[in-house]
């Protein structure tokens, strides 16, 4: 009787094991199945998540054609520059060679009397007074005594001396001034005393001599720049008198 209710006991032992392991399959495989597709769509965000983060690299084509493109880009901006920096140039260039016929145009080359007593032919620059946008020129005329000219002054806003007369067949005439032209400066004569160095040492006075000088008629007084122009007629060697005129551009 022992050995039969041992028997029969391991028998139900083994049905409630079976059945245990059954129960045990049936509740592990679902969990299988979740585990699974848990995994699944993980693996996919994390794909996903790295495809966004990490693009796919573009064909070489694609990437030779935007470097041609940031090239270009490049050349057409240093052209840009070359193009602003030629322009600038040439302006300077323009403004500095109009700048030259202006100075060229207002200049003329005439007799300076130097401290030493020695005459040197200088150009000299005058800014004109009528008009200062290039519309003038300054000329210079040697003319013999008598001179054959009328002077007049005009007292507007700027002051300045001019022609008003020149007689026919003078030599104001023939040497081509015009009225009109506005006298600038003339030469004119003075009478200084000359000593000489061992005159001085004797107490000597010297004897009078005269000098011709550049003489400027800017701001000076009528009769002081006629007296001037008159003074030519003193010079001892003769010389044409020197007048500088502005004249207006036709």
């Amino acid at each position: 009787t022992v050995v039969h209710i041992t028997a029969e006991h391991r028998v139900n032992q083994m049905e409630k094991s079976a059945t245990l392991l059954c129960i045990l399959l049936v509740l592990c495989a679902p969990l299988k199945v979740i585990s699974f597709h848990s995994y699944s769509l993980s693996q996919r965000a994390t794909q996903k998540f790295h495809l966004l983060s990490h693009p796919a690299p573009k064909n070489e084509a694609e990437r030779l054609m935007e470097e041609a493109a940031k090239l270009r880009k490049q050349v057409e901006e240093f052209e840009e520059k070359n193009v602003e920096l030629r322009q600038k140039k040439q302006k300077i260039a323009e403004e500095q060679k109009e700048k030259e016929e202006y100075e060229e145009r207002c200049s003329v080359i005439v007799p300076i009397l130097k401290p030493d007593g020695k005459t040197v032919d200088e150009k000299v620059f005058w800014k004109p007074v009528l008009s200062t946008s290039g519309e003038c020129e300054i000329i210079r005329k040697d003319v013999l005594t008598p001179l054959g000219l009328v002077l007049g002054e005009n007292a507007g806003a700027v002051s300045y001396i001019t022609v008003d007369e020149v007689a026919e067949n003078s030599n104001a005439a023939a040497s081509g001034i015009q009225v009109g032209d506005v006298l600038r400066a003339c030469t004119a004569c003075r009478t200084v005393m000359s000593t000489p160095t061992w005159q001085l040492m004797a107490g000597g006075i010297g004897q009078p001599k005269t000098e011709r000088f550049m003489y400027s008629v800017d701001g000076r007084p009528f009769q002081e720049v006629l007296n001037a122009v008159s003074s030519n007629r003193m010079d001892p060697e003769a010389r044409p008198a020197v007048l500088v005129f502005e004249r207006q551009s036709s």
